[in-house]
């Protein structure tokens, strides 16, 4: 009889269970089909007639008036640091009428696999518009899984300079930063791998040097292919069609000034006044002090061998600034 009972009853805790499992899953699948109709929905706007080939003047007219989802996947050195603490300066003055979203945290992934691409594409296009979102991570295809493509922005730098900047910050961080605070964010490399100068790396092998050192940038607008992670013509092309069809505006490091201005006429919802604030914070200080710590400057001959090694880089980057200043010319010296 006893034995009877706890049959019975063990087969309606299944019972139960099984049920809360079906409705969790049906909750689910609710919530990522609610989440794709609202992102659908805020970009109905976005028809076929929209998409025509138009002039410049009026292409940057239909994103002013459509976009609703902004993504700057920032690469790492190119003054990304200043550029989220503006970006959120600027959110601030305008009463917070979009939201910003960023995300950063010690060793966090720049290259994604098919299932965390999924699932940061789930996650960002379930959040209320508009809004702008901040991270260092590789370009994703949101139109790969079912949804509009949201604007891309970013920021270069020359590559040379970046290879130097980058070399040290991983061995030292930030200028002020603690050997414990350099440890937690970027690792810790041995004593004769941490002090070694750039000069010293090439001498030693070039091949490792270039290697292990090398700045992925060209992946930041490529893609998470495993082949974008290696400098080559393919990441090259894949990154300069990227760049054309998805990127907004990719300002440089260069001409900041400039980079600040035309996000400005880009998205004034979101951008209008970034400028002069930048200019305000710059005068009283207030910008983060971001150097990079113990960086050394190469002979000029380590340079021209940097940029030699880099040379898909380096022509990424002259593609970009030509691009950028043709831009500049159209959107914001014609309104001097």
């Amino acid at each position: 009889m006893l034995r009877k009972s706890c049959q019975c009853c063990y087969k309606r805790v299944i019972f139960i269970l099984l049920c809360w499992l079906c409705l969790y899953v049906l909750l689910i699948s609710h919530w990522r089909e609610e989440a794709k109709t609202r992102y659908f929905k805020s970009d109905s706007k976005m028809d076929e007639a929209t998409l025509i080939q138009t002039s410049p003047t009026k292409e940057f007219q239909r994103i002013r008036d459509n976009t609703s989802m902004v993504i700057y996947n920032r690469v790492p050195k190119c003054a990304s640091t200043v550029t989220r603490v503006v970006l959120a300066a600027t959110q601030r003055l305008k009463a917070k009428k979009y939201q910003l979203h960023f995300e950063s945290w010690p060793h966090i992934k720049q290259y994604l696999n098919a299932s965390e691409e999924k699932d940061l594409v789930l996650k960002w296009t379930s959040f209320e518009r508009p809004i702008v979102f901040i991270r260092h991570f590789h370009f994703i295809d949101f139109e790969k899984y079912g949804y509009h493509q949201p604007a891309y922005i970013n920021v270069i730098r020359n590559p040379v300079d970046n290879f130097i900047s980058s070399y040290y910050f991983t061995r030292f961080g930030f200028e002020g930063w603690s050997d414990s605070k350099v440890a937690k964010w970027l690792g810790v490399k041995p004593p004769s791998e941490r002090y070694m100068s750039i000069e010293e790396c090439l001498k030693q092998n070039l091949k490792k040097c270039m290697t292990k050192n090398r700045p992925k940038t060209l992946a930041f607008f490529c893609g998470n292919h495993k082949d974008c992670r290696t400098d080559s013509q393919w990441t090259l092309d894949e990154a300069k069609k990227n760049v054309e069809k998805h990127f907004t505006v990719v300002g440089i490091v260069e001409d900041y000034n400039n980079t600040l201005k035309l996000l400005e006429k880009t998205f004034p919802k979101f951008f209008g006044g970034m400028f002069p604030i930048y200019q305000k914070m710059k005068s009283k200080h207030d910008l983060p002090h971001a150097r990079t710590a113990h960086k050394v400057d190469p002979p000029q001959y380590v340079k021209a061998k940097l940029r030699e090694e880099l040379h898909f880089q380096v022509e990424f980057y002259e593609f970009v600034r030509k691009r950028f200043y043709e831009q500049v010319k159209k959107f914001v010296q014609q309104d001097r």
